[in-house]
């Protein structure tokens, strides 16, 4: 430090120093100086070496000859003579390799030291030739005291303690490492400090050259100026007889005086010609005269040109004509409106300079490698010693992965290896004096400090664990063990501890413990067994499912759960799988403490130790019993009928398919029963839907008390019914069951306080051979149940293969009537009733229609007797009921409606208890008024006398709702129902009606039936009217009104529109003329 303070100062001093004068005097101070410092670090290093003077008096002999070399050196570099290169060079590099070879270590590196300094500066003089040259020889001077200096400094430390402190380097783990860095960055620092204070130097010495040169080419443009205005006044004085006039003669005789130009100097005299700038004279170093062209006033490229011919004087540095940079003085010609530049490539000022620069790093370089290598011969012996020395102590303490220290008993570390350093983020350099308690959370510092008091001679050795803080501020666990030395007295004063981080542990520990928790908090069961299967843990779950305490399963295995319902190759297979360190999982059902079952989707898996053997086994048991029992509920449900629980048509299907199977495999027959019951749908509308349910289970319950376990019994839906019976023996046993079925369901069923009667046909198919498709079994069924119910009810019968294709057409057209009455496929047709006395409308029947899309159009009284055959007989009454209502609302709105709208209504709709509710709803919903409606009736309808019709017919009559018979005469009914009954108008049943007028007995019925309907005071209406002869003789018998296709025949809505709009505007020709119009 004190050599380097002296060169930055003798640097600093030397740049104020003049040319002449003191510049000697300095310099020779400086060698004084460097002679002073280059005998101190030597002798430092040689007297901490040697370990004192009296050993080492042969190298201070050397010491001294280094000394009087390197005074000789720095004097010739200060004289500039040519020696320094031609001798003072080679004798200095033969004496570095002779102590190299002799010297001691310590002086052969002062030596390269120094042999490196005057090199570069040898060099760099050599290759300088510039004015002031005493502080060049101020900066070899302190290169030399730089070099030297610095490097004694720094190795004089690590050397000196070799001998000096040799048990203590082999106890301190870091020596090696931290001479092999020095010894690695102490030649790169000394050569950046030699390039750094070198540049620095160059730097200066270039500066002071370019102002030298700017001052010097000053002086020549001044000169040249003055020279060229005395040359111009004297011409123009005297009238020169020069061609080109005084200007030319003025220019030629300035070149001619100034001769060829040394070195890149180059001037330059130029003039103003409008706007741009005409050089007259353009002379560069030997080359001479020059042609140069015009350049515009104010290019950048004649700057100084431009502040010339402005009249100033001075210099710059800039671009010229050619674009290179150049240092340019410039100055006006006085008296010939003329600018003088002369200027020097700024190229040729640099060059030198960057020639040091690259001899600098070059040389540099050289010394940084011969450093490095000389450092690491002069090492390698001391470093194999310590590593011998201390290898003892790096495998105890280096190599552990644990933090390791020493410290005092107020916590103050003495020492921690590489990883305490790492853990805490450290220097290890700076370890010894920081306080171990800076990594300690505040609550635990009185801790620690009050454990380092514990320790006694009894107990030298203790544990403790704390938190600490790591560097990045988060905090970790660390468990330390203290090991205290104890002086003579018995006092603590030193500890080496242990520590290990357990914040993993701590964590893996409260892991486990919340794993735990949760395991024991599970819903599921969890249990752990050993190798041999014996319980050692189970949770709270598994008692809760099994019944059974942990202490009671201890030492157990899991025999104590088995149901008894799996078989020995269950279990072999679970343990094979186990046993082969693979996972099990699989549904078993175990038996609880008290003895109930549980079901559980068990999975188990092995658990090995990190050699690969098997050291326990896991189990998770999940309780599924709920929800096999609802999967169980789920297939019940979709294969059972929700209301009675007998097998639906799925689950009776698949036990088909089983009796085929069986068919084929023993040749068992099996029979399909089909069956609904009777005025079902009568009893939900008179009772309601609930009594009908109760109804449908009391049935299924009548219908599974009759078959065998083997049988099934299945509800289809709505009163629809099925029975397998397997195992025939014989097709009687068919009908027999058949007919007790028939019997069964004929007998009254008690629902509460409510009797029901019903009754039931039933339709037999009979397989008894396995060509016959199980799936068609139940249509043959129901085919067979389509003719019983059309030969009777109460009747069974067998399916045989010549009904099939007539009931299957019949079945088929009654499916499609029910698709056309749920999708408005039926239409109406409408005829008018006419008065015969006025001719007037006084009626339209509402008559229903239906266009099969196959078949074309079906007669009414066929689709109207299946729809009742098929029970499809209500909601076909009701759609025509609203669909003739809706229309009559719409010709009431237009004025065109008759007095009446009739509509034909079915015995079993009139037998319905909700018939009334019924209608009342329908002219309710279309607005249609009640008292406008008449409902035809066929005259069988009172056959049987009922309560449910007559109360239908007397709360219809009370709303205003008129009734008519219909086919008045063809019945077998009493006529007291005239009397009994709300009844407005009978029908002449047209059978009557075409052989009348050639028929005295169809006369004589027709003319009674006028004359009874009279009396009772009703209207008389003769359907059938197709003759006018006929008319003519209905009106003689004074009938009330006819219908017909004379007077009109059925048509659709738009047509009977156009009818009644004719009606209400007449023509005069009568009553004929309209009936026949």
């Amino acid at each position: 430090l004190f050599a380097t303070g002296l060169g930055v100062g003798g640097l600093v001093a030397t740049g104020f120093v003049p040319p002449d004068g003191a510049g000697p005097l300095a310099a020779t101070w400086f060698i004084a100086v460097a002679v002073g410092v280059l005998s101190l670090a030597p002798a430092l290093v040689l007297a901490q070496q040697d370990g004192g003077w009296p050993h080492g008096r042969h190298r201070a002999r050397a010491l001294a000859l280094w000394e009087v070399l390197i005074g000789l050196a720095g004097l010739v570099l200060w004289l500039r003579m040519p020696i320094v290169l031609g001798v003072g060079v080679p004798v200095v590099m033969v004496l570095a390799v002779w102590s190299a070879l002799r010297l001691p270590p310590a002086v052969t590196f002062t030596g390269l030291a120094v042999l490196a300094g005057t090199l570069v500066s040898g060099t760099v003089l050599a290759m300088l030739d510039q004015p002031r040259l005493v502080r060049a020889e101020a900066l070899v001077l302190l290169q030399a005291v730089l070099a030297v200096g610095l490097l004694g400094a720094l190795m004089a430390t690590p050397f000196g303690t070799f001998g000096a402190r040799a048990s203590a380097l082999a106890a301190a783990p870091d020596t090696v490492s931290l001479l092999t860095r020095r010894l690695r960055w102490y030649p790169v620092l000394l050569a950046l400090l030699i390039i750094g204070v070198t540049g620095i130097g160059i730097i200066v010495l270039y500066r002071t050259a370019l102002e030298e040169q700017q001052a010097h080419l000053a002086d020549r443009a001044q000169t040249v100026a003055d020279l060229g205005g005395s040359v111009a006044a004297f011409n123009q004085r005297h009238g020169t007889a020069y061609p080109g006039g005084w200007r030319a003669a003025t220019l030629a005789q300035i070149a001619g005086a100034l001769g060829p130009l040394q070195g890149d100097v180059e001037m330059t005299v130029a003039e103003r010609s409008g706007d741009w700038i005409r050089f007259l004279l353009v002379q560069r170093g030997p080359e001479g005269r020059v042609p140069v062209p015009d350049l515009p006033l104010g290019s950048p490229l004649a700057a100084p040109m431009n502040a010339a011919l402005q009249g100033r004087s001075g210099s710059m540095t800039s671009q010229d004509y050619r674009g290179r940079m150049v240092i340019a003085a410039f100055r006006p010609i006085a008296g010939m409106d003329m600018g003088l530049v002369v200027k020097k490539d700024l190229q040729a000022v640099r060059r030198p300079f960057l020639h040091a620069g690259f001899a600098l790093a070059l040389t540099t370089l050289a010394f940084v490698f011969l450093s490095a290598l000389g450092a690491t011969r002069l090492a390698r012996p001391a470093i194999d010693a310590l590593i011998a020395g201390e290898r003892r102590y790096r495998v105890l303490v280096e190599s552990h992965g644990d933090l390791i220290c020493r410290n005092t008993p107020d916590g103050t570390l003495l020492f921690a290896n590489t990883a305490y350093c790492r853990h805490f983020g450290i220097d290890p350099d700076a370890v010894e004096g920081t306080s171990l308690l800076r990594f300690v959370p505040e609550p635990f510092r009185q801790k620690t400090l009050d454990h380092f008091r514990s320790f006694t001679p009894d107990r030298p050795k203790r544990v403790q664990e704390h938190a600490v803080t790591l560097p990045d501020g988060t905090e970790s666990w660390m468990e330390w063990t203290n090991t205290a030395i104890f002086d003579d007295d018995g006092k603590a004063v030193e500890f080496v501890g242990i520590g290990r981080d357990t914040t993993e542990r701590r964590l893996t520990e409260q892991q486990l413990r919340l794993q735990a928790a949760a395991m024991d908090a599970a819903a599921n069961a969890f249990f752990i067994t050993n190798r041999k299967g014996q319980f050692e843990w189970v949770n709270a779950a598994f008692t809760t499912l099994s019944g059974y305490t942990l202490e009671e399963v201890v030492g157990h295995t899991p025999r104590i759960l088995n149901s008894g319902l799996h078989g020995a190759d269950f279990y072999d297979h679970m343990w094979t799988t186990i046993l082969d360190g693979q996972a099990w999982k699989g549904i078993i059902t175990n038996r609880c403490k008290d003895g109930r079952r549980y079901v559980v989707e068990q999975t188990i898996t092995p658990i090995t130790d990190d050699r690969g053997r098997l050291t326990h086994f896991v189990a998770v048991q999940e309780d599924i019993s709920q929800h096999i029992a609802a999967r169980d509920r789920m297939h019940h449900m979709a294969t059972h009928d929700i209301l009675t629980n007998l097998p639906n048509r799925l689950l009776f299907a698949e036990h088909l398919m089983t009796a085929h199977r069986s068919l084929k495999r023993d040749g068992r027959p099996f029979a399909v029963h089909y069956l609904d019951l009777d005025h079902f749908k009568t009893v939900n509308d008179t009772y309601g839907h609930s009594v009908g349910d109760d109804l449908l289970v009391a049935v299924a319950r009548r219908l599974t008390n009759l078959v065998r376990e083997t049988d099934t019994v299945a509800r289809f839906g709505g009163d629809e019914f099925a029975v397998l019976q397997t195992g025939l023996a014989h097709p009687r046993d068919a009908a027999e069951l058949a007919q007790r079925i028939i019997e069964a369901l004929a007998r009254p069923f008690e629902l509460g306080n409510t009797m029901v009667h019903t009754g039931t046909s039933v339709g037999i198919a009979v397989c008894d051979s396995d060509a016959t498709d199980a799936e068609d079994l139940v249509e043959y069924a129901d085919l067979a149940l389509f003719q019983s119910k059309a030969d009777g009810r109460g009747r069974l019968t067998f399916h045989e293969s010549a009904m099939s294709e007539v009931l299957q057409a019949r079945v088929a057209l009654a499916r499609d009537l029910a698709v056309a009455v749920r999708t408005d496929s039926l239409h109406l047709a409408f005829q008018p009733v006419v008065d015969v006395r006025t001719g007037r409308v006084t009626g339209l029947e509402a008559l229903c229609r239906w266009t099969h899309p196959d078949l074309g159009e079906i007669p009414p009284e066929e689709f109207v007797a299946l729809a009742e055959e098929m029970g499809h007989i209500l909601p076909l009454g009701e759609r025509v009921l609203s669909m003739a209502c809706r229309q009559g609302v719409i010709w009431l709105v237009s004025g065109l409606l008759p007095d009446r709208l009739s509509v034909n209504v079915s015995a079993i709709q009139l037998n319905t208890p909700s018939f009334a509710g019924t209608v009342a709803d329908i002219l309710e919903d279309t607005g249609f008024p009640a008292d406008r409606l008449e409902m035809e009736l066929a005259e069988n309808v009172f056959m049987e006398r009922s309560a449910v019709y007559m109360e239908s017919m007397r709360t219809l009559a009370a709303m205003g709702v008129r009734f008519a018979i219909d086919d008045f005469g063809v019945g077998y009914s009493s006529i007291t129902y005239l009397k009994e009954l709300p009844v407005n108008a009978v029908k002449i049943a047209q059978v009557f009606i075409p052989d009348m007028d050639s028929d005295a007995t169809d006369q004589a019925i027709v003319e009674a039936i006028v004359h009874m309907a009279r009396s009772l005071g009703l209207r008389c209406v003769a359907e059938g009217v197709e003759t006018a002869s006929q008319l003519t003789l209905l009106a003689g018998l004074d009938c009330d009104e006819v219908q017909g296709f004379h007077v009109c025949p059925p048509q659709p809505a738009a047509e009977v529109k156009a009818f009644l709009q004719a009606e209400r505007h007449p023509a005069t020709a009568g009553t004929a003329t309209l009936m026949h119009g």
